[in-house]
């Protein structure tokens, strides 16, 4: 009845824009085909749909006769049927991927669990339960009591060997085929060591891309963010790198980085930690060791990623190799920089990348006159004006492009600013902080030791044409 109701019923429903669409479960299947992946939509129509009924019909072939004390024909043929297909029933890793959808599309549209949701779930636990009390010794005493056909062993040689049958159990002394089920016997497997290494090592292997590889890709609007194993951790992780680059206060931004990304990081942890523990159901023991140590992996990321993480990020400014490959800043105004001379251009861009960017709209202040603050500017784009007031006064002092630094004595030494630094063009600028700076000596002591020596230089000219002026 569940299986009826859960293909039957609509599974998911979604809202996007007012609009509200709903699917059956076998939607995904036919969706896949329909997309040009047929042989995956065929493998999960037969192991989400398909494999599960054969699975539950063939038992209750094999049970409902011997209800009534009799004997279902053919009962050999159709248990090896149930045996053979049971493994591959694979509702709990289609109820998986359910919740994992789910807890992706939550940004994208509103879902909404439709009856043959709750049905599967039912179905999950209840098919799981009777295939671990579907007891195939007890149904094989009834089916030989009632067809008075004993295969039970009444005497063994000492140095006899025995046949086992690898579907139903039954032990026999002589044959090629099971005198009970039908199915062929042997004494062992054969190459089973063989077999076992190989498929280890090929497990081992698939373990590297199944980590670094993204499990899946949510499109909106054209654009698709790839998700890994480990995306959390790495959002995480990127989201604080992207709060360091407009803050100096490190432990604010683990702070904030954490308020922000716990949420969504705690539910889909517990959605897929619950997801692999319905794994457990399974009577396939790999499936339901996979299962157990997968919901345990997801429930210790919890604890790591929100205690263990946190600690080290405090104590660790992360650049990434990515973000350095990635910038796209003119590469002739880095050159041309006076705060920037003698470095490499992938030392020029880690150099920005440990800095603040701030962003200025036209007619907005870069430095107010008056103040006071040990930091000092370098303009990446657009043009800003030096000016001076005095009184009813105003003075232009200089025009900044591109490449030049200003502020660079408050960076030395905290006195008041002495002139008002105004975006003629929206601006994009790096702000170099003097407490910043010697946190990032330790975690970059060649960039910071060089921008210091180009400080050093930068006030040496200030001085010089100071001294030539007079």
């Amino acid at each position: 009845m569940l299986w009826l109701i859960a293909n039957l019923y609509p599974f998911l429903g979604l809202k996007v824009g007012g609009i509200y669409t709903e699917n059956l479960m076998i939607a995904g299947a036919w969706a896949l085909f329909d997309n040009g992946m047929g042989e995956l939509g065929l493998v999960v129509f037969l192991t989400s749909i398909a494999f599960p009924f054969l699975t539950m019909a063939g038992m209750v072939y094999l049970l409902l006769p011997l209800r009534f004390d009799a004997v279902p024909p053919f009962a050999g043929r159709i248990y090896q049927m149930v045996k053979t297909v049971e493994p591959w029933s694979l509702i709990s890793v289609f109820m998986l991927g359910t919740l994992i959808a789910i807890v992706k599309l939550q940004d994208l549209a509103t879902v909404v669990p439709g009856l043959s949701l709750f049905a599967f779930a039912a179905l999950l636990i209840v098919y799981a339960t009777a295939r671990s009390s579907f007891d195939s010794e007890s149904l094989w005493q009834k089916i030989e009591e009632y067809s008075a056909n004993d295969t039970a062993i009444t005497s063994l040689a000492e140095d006899e060997a025995v046949l086992h049958c690898h579907i139903c159990g039954g032990l026999q002394l002589t044959g090629d085929t099971c005198q009970r089920c039908g199915a062929a016997i042997h004494y062992r497997i054969a190459n089973s060591i063989q077999q076992t290494w190989a498929l280890l090592f090929a497990a081992v292997i698939m373990l590297i891309p199944a980590n670094i590889y993204p499990v899946m890709t949510v499109k909106q609007l054209g654009k698709g963010q790839p998700d890994t194993i480990v995306s959390g951790t790495i959002h995480l992780l990127a989201h604080y790198n992207e709060l360091c680059r407009t803050t100096s206060d490190y432990e604010g931004a683990v702070h904030q980085a954490v308020q922000e990304v716990a949420t969504p990081l705690i539910i889909s942890s517990l959605a897929l930690s619950l997801g692999f523990g319905i794994l457990l159901f399974s009577n396939f023991t790999i499936v339901a060791q996979f299962g157990a140590l997968a919901a345990a992996t997801m429930l210790i990321s919890i604890f790591a990623n929100l205690l263990i993480t946190p600690i080290i990020m405090t104590r660790v400014r992360l650049v990434g190799l990515y973000q350095i490959i990635a910038m796209h800043v003119d590469k002739e105004v880095l050159e041309k920089s006076p705060l920037l001379i003698g470095m490499t251009n992938y030392e020029r861009k880690k150099a920005i990348l440990i800095s603040e960017i701030h962003h200025f709209e036209a007619g907005g202040k870069l430095v107010i006159q008056g103040d006071i603050g040990r930091n000092m500017y370098m303009i990446l784009e657009g043009n800003a004006t030096v000016q001076r007031n005095d009184g009813d006064q105003t003075r232009i002092l200089a025009e900044l492009k591109p490449g030049e630094v200003f502020g660079e004595v408050g960076y030395i030494r905290a006195i008041e600013r002495t002139a008002d630094v105004i975006a003629a063009t929206p601006v994009t600028a790096l702000n170099f902080e003097y407490q910043r700076m010697q946190k990032d000596l330790k975690f970059f002591p060649n960039i910071v030791a060089k921008l210091n020596f180009n400080i050093s230089g930068i006030l040496g000219e200030r001085l010089a044409d100071v001294l030539d002026s007079k």
